[in-house]
């Protein structure tokens, strides 16, 4: 599978779990296991009718939330955190090949998210390996030095192949 069809089928899979389960969230996050988005579809405004200045404290506290999910989980404390703000709960769990996110509204039980996450963690946790080992088999002849396998790539190619990746994940996208 191609990088493409990894990012398509990750964003068709996370539409999919939204719809099916639009009464409890409000979106999905995908983190590698370096801390980085992957995807993130939601249902809609994750906050509903709310103006710039109410949404910026939940985006605080999301990125506050991935942050010390992240430093936990390198010293291995945790596998999973719930957070939770007046505006919305945000449930995280930890997967071999990194970490899912639910948003919900705060009406919804903590319950139900590690619930809805179970449901679909291997899938998800495939669909996150898929994207790994997509990007890992981009080799120097895609990005202009042919016959050199990603094995050979200098400390200088790193740069390239994450611009690459980016722009790729850009125009995937768009459609």
């Amino acid at each position: 599978m191609n990088f493409d069809e990894a990012i398509n089928g990750l964003n068709t899979m996370l539409g999919r779990i939204i719809d099916e389960n639009k009464e409890y969230l409000s979106g999905l996050l995908l983190l590698s296991r370096d801390g980085s988005l992957l995807a993130y579809r939601t249902n809609g405004p994750v906050l509903g009718d709310r103006s710039d200045a109410e949404v910026a404290l939940p985006a605080s506290k999301l990125m506050e939330c991935i942050n010390k999910f992240i430093e936990s989980s390198r010293i291995g404390s945790f596998r999973s955190m719930v957070m939770e703000t007046p505006e919305l709960i945000i449930v995280i769990n930890s997967t071999s090949n990194g970490s899912i996110m639910a948003l919900m509204p705060p009406s919804v039980p903590t319950g139900v998210a590690y619930m809805v996450i179970d449901r679909y963690m291997q899938q998800l946790d495939q669909a996150m390996a898929d994207i790994e080992r997509s990007e890992r088999d981009i080799t120097i002849e895609e990005i202009g030095r042919p016959g050199e396998g990603s094995e050979s790539l200098a400390p200088d190619d790193f740069d390239y192949i994450i611009l690459y990746l980016r722009e790729r994940l850009k125009a995937v996208a768009k459609g």
